[in-house]
C-alpha cells in the first residue's frame, strides 16, 4: 500500500458525476502523476499510455466516462500550513468546457465519496452550542429565527449529550469535516479562457449565505485576474470563494506547462480571531479571508449562528478529474479524449515548531470514531439515513513533499 495515497473505485454520486472513478486511470509517467479520463467514444486503444479505452457502458458501471481520484484520507493529513500543487489541465485549449479538475482538502472525519460519513459532518467547522446545531437552523420548538435555513443538523455538536456518539476528545468540542479547495477549474462564463474557483466551505450558514467582505475580512489581491465568486452557497454549504484566470499554456493540447496553485491557512483554538486563509495561482496571491469573514449572524434578520472557525481539523488531500453537469455545461466538441490532468508534485509546509501532519492528533482525534463506524467509511453506497439513524507568514519548513516518479 502507498503510505500517502489511495486511488478510489467508486461513483461520486453526491455531486451528480457522470464518470466512474477507476484506480486504473491513475498512473505515473515521466516523473508526474497522470489522471486519465476516457469516454466510450474512443475506439482505439492506448492513444495515451494511461488510457483504458475502449470499453462499453456495461463494462463501466453504466457510465460513459471513466476517470480517477486520488485521496490521502486517513493516511496523510495536516493541520495548518501551506499546500501547493503543480498541475496541467486537460483539454485542447483554455476554452474547453466540461471537465471538472480539482485539488482540495477535507477534514478526516469525512471520507470523500462516502455519503454516510459526510452527511451532517461536512462542511461543519463550528464550536458553539446554539441554533446553528439544530436541524434547519431552527429552535428546538422548530420556530424561527427569521432567516432559518434548510440544512442537516451537525452530527458532532459542541453540546452533545454525555455518552453520545462523538469523536472526542470530549462531547463539549464541536467537530466536523470542513473543506478548503486548492482549485476547481472551469470555463470562464463571462469571457474567453479558464478560471479556477478557490473556496472554503462552512456550516452552519448566515442569511443569504452572506459573508463579511469588508476591509480586514476578505481581500482580492489582484483585481486584474481575480473576482469574487457570485456563488455563495446552497442547501448544503456556505462558500467564501473567488474566481481567478489561469494561464493559457497549461492545457493538454496547448503547452501542457505545469502551473502552481495553493493556499496557506492558520488556525489557533486559543486565538480563533487570528485565523486566515490565503490562496495563490501561478505564484501570485489571488484572494484571502480572515476569521471575521465568517463571524456571527446575530442581527434582526440573521440566522442566529455564531462564529464559524477557520478549520482546526486534520485535513486530508484529494486530487481528481471529474465531470458533472452540476459543475458546468458539457460541450464535447470542445473536449478531447483521452484527456489528462498531470500533477508534478504536492508539497505541504508548516511553521517551525508547529509540525502537525497526523490524521489522529490528540486534540482532534479521528481513529477511534472511524474504527467504530467502519461500515460507513468502507461503504461508498451507504447513506446516513440507512446507516446511523437506525441506531501568509512564517511558513518555513517543508514537512511533506510528494514528487511523482
Amino acid at each position: 500500500d502507498d503510505p500517502f495515497w489511495e486511488a478510489v473505485d467508486l461513483w461520486y454520486g453526491a455531486t451528480g458525476d457522470i464518470e466512474w472513478y477507476d484506480p486504473s486511470q491513475v498512473t505515473t509517467r515521466d516523473g508526474a502523476l497522470v489522471i486519465t479520463m476516457d469516454h466510450i467514444s474512443t475506439t482505439q486503444s492506448k492513444i495515451t499510455p494511461g488510457s483504458t479505452a475502449p470499453f462499453t457502458i456495461a463494462e463501466n458501471h453504466n457510465l460513459e466516462y471513466r476517470s480517477g481520484m486520488l485521496q490521502s484520507w486517513n493516511k496523510f493529513c495536516f493541520t495548518t500550513g501551506y499546500i501547493e500543487v503543480a498541475v496541467t489541465f486537460p483539454g485542447p485549449d483554455e476554452n474547453t468546457e466540461g471537465y471538472w479538475p480539482g485539488a482540495w482538502t477535507m477534514g478526516n472525519l469525512a471520507r470523500p465519496g462516502y455519503p454516510a460519513t459526510t452527511d451532517g459532518m461536512w462542511p461543519y467547522t463550528y464550536d458553539s452550542c446554539d441554533v446553528g446545531t439544530f436541524p434547519n437552523q431552527t429552535y428546538a420548538d422548530k420556530s424561527g429565527p427569521p432567516a432559518a435555513l434548510r440544512t442537516d443538523r451537525g452530527r458532532s455538536r459542541a453540546c452533545s449529550c454525555p455518552g453520545s456518539d462523538h469523536p472526542g476528545p470530549d462531547v463539549t468540542r464541536g467537530r466536523g469535516a470542513p473543506e478548503i479547495d486548492i482549485f476547481e477549474a472551469e470555463k470562464d462564463k463571462a469571457r474567453e479562457g479558464h478560471v479556477v474557483s478557490q473556496s472554503a466551505q462552512f456550516a452552519p450558514f448566515t442569511h443569504d449565505y452572506l459573508y463579511n467582505n469588508g476591509t480586514g475580512n476578505w481581500v482580492n489581491f489582484d483585481e486584474t485576474r481575480s473576482r469574487a465568486n457570485d456563488y455563495r452557497g446552497s442547501a448544503v454549504q456556505q462558500s467564501v470563494s473567488a474566481l481567478t484566470r489561469v494561464p493559457s499554456d497549461m492545457f493538454q493540447g496547448s503547452g501542457a506547462n505545469f502551473k502552481t496553485f495553493g493556499f496557506e491557512y492558520w488556525s489557533d483554538p486559543n486565538n480563533r480571531q487570528d485565523g486566515y486563509i490565503n490562496w495563490q495561482v501561478d505564484g501570485r496571491q489571488s484572494h484571502g479571508m480572515w476569521a471575521p469573514a465568517v463571524g456571527p449572524d446575530q442581527g434582526a434578520d440573521g440566522t442566529g449562528v455564531g462564529q464559524r472557525i477557520i478549520p482546526e481539523e486534520p485535513m486530508s488531500i484529494v486530487l481528481n478529474l471529474g465531470i458533472s453537469p452540476n459543475w458546468q455545461q458539457i460541450l464535447p466538441q470542445t473536449m478531447m479524449f483521452p484527456s489528462e490532468m498531470k500533477v508534478d508534485y504536492v508539497r505541504v509546509y508548516q511553521r517551525k515548531g508547529q509540525t502537525n501532519t497526523g490524521c489522529n492528533p490528540p486534540n482532534y482525534p479521528t481513529a477511534d470514531y472511524i474504527k467504530n463506524h467502519l461500515e460507513a467509511y468502507m461503504g461508498a453506497l451507504l447513506f446516513l439515513s440507512c446507516w446511523m439513524l437506525d441506531v501568509g507568514c512564517g511558513v518555513e519548513e517543508l514537512v511533506a513533499d510528494v514528487v511523482f516518479l
